[in-house]
């Protein structure tokens, strides 16, 4: 950039460098003036230039490289004709604009003759190039009529030399010569074409440089050819072409040379062995030859994307062979500038990609049935779930445990029970829809996730076909072996209060042990278990419960009835207000054991006759989350563990611990707030002596709306108004 600001700098006319998307990076004096503005740079040059009015298709000057004519568009709106020349510099171009109108003439004539020198010797020197003009003869021989400065450079002298090109015809490489003469003879016969030709040449230092020869020819008045032009040294630019050419040969990656229109330029012979093609098969063609069908739509846009940044990003992407075998490769590359183009290089990671999904699909998979495995199965069915949320048909959860297999490992050995394993995972996979997932959820144990269900009956159904297709005939476990096997499955379905995969499984879980505790080969699910169900589940848990509570009240001086009415109350509100008989059985453990945490409240505040302080408020206010706490290491209780937690939230959401309001509260936690609240008021506490019935209602419908649910306290009253020895 700094060598060609000093050439623009140097030349007489206006001059403009131009970078790849047309805007202007830097002007020079001249330009300014011809153009008369000062904030050239940064704008587009189809802003600047334009086509001649009389153009064929007006607009804005195509920046194309070579000689031309144009309008210059002035800010107070007036055209002038110029003429350009457009000369590219790498990824720059030089745009040069001849001001023909008089009063620039007149400026031309006045310079003196050794300033045009000295701007002409400055070009060379910010370019490092040798400039020279002489005359053609028809036969293609060169006479030097001007010899500009840097022939030194390229012939490795410091001297300067008088003639020049008298030093160099000689020099040129003999096997370059007849290139070198030809290319001489040619520009002889055509003037007004450009000149370019590459040779090497003999320096007076012994070295061999590689010289590029650009220039115009042009004809003068008397029928005479010149050719003005300029030499480089581009020895080293050939020799990294050369190193280039040479990894691009040799290389074991496939390189490409690639256009924004998709088409291939360039590919290196790697592609015979990678993909199966010939070079000369792909040159020319587009992408889409090479790439995977499925890859085509992203690659595409990624692509589009490298070129608008003109920075290749990272990809993996697949490939077709010409056999129709799929490879994996991972792309770098590089944007070109000068050609517009990106190069890319793809390594074959087909092995490393393989090798990861097979690892992946390992973590996935039961090694014995080939089914998903446990952590597979959560994680399908932690993604329907969010999936049932954003889209509203909900997803259920089928657990199928074989019958006594026990017996069939200890009878006929282990082989025979993995025989049985894998053939019900097979009879299984062929029963379930596209869409559905089956596991082996551990032992004799299987998972069946089904999304998109929009009842119980829909998944008891699909249950009792799953159970089906296991017996439908015996399975063979060995030579002359035939078992007939049965089982038993539990299915659940979410809803709220079991919209997360630990909820939905236990609730599965619990079904699947009610269908095996009431003579197995039969379906259950948690929607149809019944109290009794629940209690046969864990008898030892309730009596649990019940002990905890009575502990905890003895140690606040409460009544052992207050526990035992709370857990009455809220049962009977969860039933009043038709709630299944799974959440009347939360709502009866909740009550009994809502005030659980206070067994680690200290005495001091516990059983304090007076008003508590604040920093006593605090600690008291603690047992809710401790009572949580306990309740979630107890198996069996723990389904009362977010009623605990949550029975003193308000419903104005000003309530603790986590000011939850109206429906984010839980519905067990609503209901036994109220009974809590009735059962407070009409019992005795260290503080203050119980109240009547009648006050204690009252009490609830003050607090309908702002502390308690206004439904359920209507729920509660109608309660109590209808059984009176649920209100004494």
């Amino acid at each position: 950039m700094f060598a060609t600001r000093s050439l623009v700098d140097a030349v007489l006319d206006g001059a403009l460098v131009v970078d790849g998307d047309g805007v202007v990076l830097h002007a020079n004096a001249a330009a300014r003036r011809i153009l008369r503005r000062d904030d050239l740079a940064g704008r587009p040059v189809g802003e600047l230039l334009i086509q001649h009015e009389a153009a064929e298709q007006p607009g804005p000057y195509d920046l194309t490289e070579g000689r031309g004519a144009a309008d210059v568009l002035r800010p107070d709106g007036t055209r002038i004709a110029v003429r350009l020349a457009v000369v590219g510099f790498g990824a720059e171009r030089v745009v040069v604009i001849h001001d023909g109108t008089p009063e620039r003439l007149l400026d031309i004539e006045r310079m003196p003759t050794e300033q045009m020198h000295q701007a002409v010797y400055g070009i060379a020197e910010a370019l490092d190039a040798y400039l020279f003009s002489g005359e053609i003869t028809p036969d293609g021989y060169y006479v030097g009529t001007f010899t500009g400065p840097g022939a030194e450079k390229l012939l490795g002298t410091q001297e300067t030399l008088e003639r020049p090109d008298s030093e160099w015809n000689g020099r040129v490489h003999p096997d370059d010569y007849p290139v070198w003469e030809a290319a001489y003879i040619r520009a002889a016969g055509q003037p007004g074409e450009p000149f370019e030709v590459e040779y090497r040449l003999h320096g007076l230092d012994g070295v061999w440089r590689w010289i590029r020869e650009r220039g115009v020819v042009r004809s003068v008045g008397d029928g005479r050819v010149v050719l003005d032009g300029v030499a480089l040294d581009v020895t080293g630019e050939r020799a990294a072409a050369e190193q280039f050419r040479r990894v691009f040969n040799l290389s074991n990656d496939l390189i490409m040379v690639y256009d924004r229109h998709h088409v291939i330029r360039l590919i290196n012979p790697a592609v015979r062995t990678l993909l199966g093609y010939e070079p000369e098969e792909v040159i020319g063609r587009g992408w889409s030859m090479l790439v995977h069908p499925d890859d085509a739509s992203s690659d595409y846009a990624q692509i589009a994307a490298d070129f608008e940044r003109r920075e290749a990003a990272p990809a993996t992407v697949r490939c077709v062979t010409k056999d129709g075998q799929t490879r994996w490769f991972s792309w770098t590359g590089a944007y070109d500038p000068e050609d517009d183009a990106m190069l890319y290089v793809g390594r074959d990671v087909t092995g490393d990609v393989e090798h990861r999904t097979e690892i992946e699909r390992q973590s996935r998979t039961d090694s014995l049935t080939g089914l998903a495995n446990r952590r597979h199965l959560v994680e399908v069915l932690h993604a329907e779930l969010g999936r049932a949320a954003r889209e509203g048909r909900a997803p259920g959860v089928v657990l199928i445990d074989l019958d006594r297999f026990k017996v069939v490992n200890d009878t006929h050995g282990h082989p025979a029970g993995d025989a049985v394993l894998i053939e019900v995972g097979r009879r299984l996979r062929r029963s379930i829809r596209a869409y559905d997932t089956v596991g082996r959820w551990g032992g004799e144990e299987f998972c069946v996730v089904l999304p998109g269900l929009d009842s119980e009956p829909e998944l008891h159904r699909a249950a009792d076909a799953l159970r089906a297709a296991i017996t439908a005939a015996p399975i063979g476990a060995g030579a002359e072996l035939l078992l007939t096997v049965t089982s038993s499955a539990g299915g659940a379905l979410a809803q709220p209060g079991l919209w997360s995969v630990e909820a939905l499984i236990d609730a599965a879980d619990r079904a699947l042990y009610s269908a095996k505790r009431r003579g197995r080969d039969q379906t259950r699910l948690f929607g149809e278990l019944t109290v009794e169900d629940l209690v046969a589940e864990e008898p030892e848990a309730i009596r649990l419960a019940q002990a905890l509570a009575l502990s905890a009240g003895a140690r606040e001086g409460i009544p052992e009835s207050h526990c035992a009415q709370v857990a009455d109350l809220s049962a009977a509100i969860a039933a009043a207000v038709g709630l299944p008989e799974v959440t009347v059985m939360r709502c009866r453990l909740a009550g009994w054991l809502h005030d659980l945490g206070k067994i680690a409240i200290p005495d001091a505040i516990l059983t304090k006759a007076g008003p508590l302080d604040e920093a006593e408020w605090a600690v008291m206010r603690t047992h809710a989350e401790i009572g949580e706490s306990i309740l979630r290491r107890i198996a069996g209780l723990s389904d009362a563990a977010a009623a605990v937690r949550h029975h003193h939230e308000r419903f104005d959401g000003s309530g603790y611990p986590d000011g939850l309001a109206a429906d984010d509260i839980p519905m067990e936690a609503r209901i036994v707030a109220c009974a809590d609240t009735y059962s407070a008021i009409t019992v005795d506490r260290v503080y203050r002596s119980a109240r009547p019935a009648d006050e204690a209602i009252a009490e609830l419908r003050a607090c309908a709306g702002t502390q308690l649910d206004p439904r359920l306290v209507d729920a509660a009253i109608a309660v109590l108004v209808a059984a009176p020895d649920r209100a004494a």
